[in-house]
């Protein structure tokens, strides 16, 4: 019964954006979303949330290598592990899956000695399903 409170908290967190971003369904909105972000960017450029957001869009976008870019400043400035992750799920889609592990090693082993045993296992669980989907997750297939 945990696993799968965890399994379903996984997907909910790295697909949310996604969902949202899709709930327009259109090009239009998600360059309005990311107009919107841009600004709040500009307004305060340690917006982590905003960055983050952004990344998301441009995940969804499949604009990768933006994406990871905007996880990485979020991560940078304010340290919320879930972009760390963002960024190793991201490093899978576009193929780079060494990048990609030692990313999610990284944000597992951050997460244990931070005492989240939650997002702990939260982590180690999404990485173990990641590598276990590496042949479903190659660049030929995300286009």
């Amino acid at each position: 019964m945990k696993a799968l409170f965890f399994r379903n908290l996984i997907i909910t967190l790295l697909l949310f954006p996604f969902v949202c971003i899709a709930g327009g369904a259109s090009w239009e909105n998600s360059s309005k979303e990311i107009s919107k972000y841009q600004e709040k960017i500009e307004q305060n450029p340690n917006d982590c949330f905003s960055l983050s957001q952004l990344g998301s869009i441009r995940q969804y976008r499949r604009e990768y290598y933006q994406a990871i870019e905007l996880y990485d400043r979020s991560y940078s400035i304010c340290g919320n592990l879930l972009d760390l992750f963002q960024i190793s799920f991201t490093y899978y889609v576009v193929g780079d899956h060494e990048k990609g592990r030692k990313l999610a090693k990284q944000a597992i082993n951050l997460a244990s000695e931070q005492g989240n045993k939650d997002l702990e296992s939260m982590f180690l669980k999404e990485f173990e399903y990641l590598e276990s989907q590496i042949q479903l997750l190659t660049p030929e297939q995300t286009r």
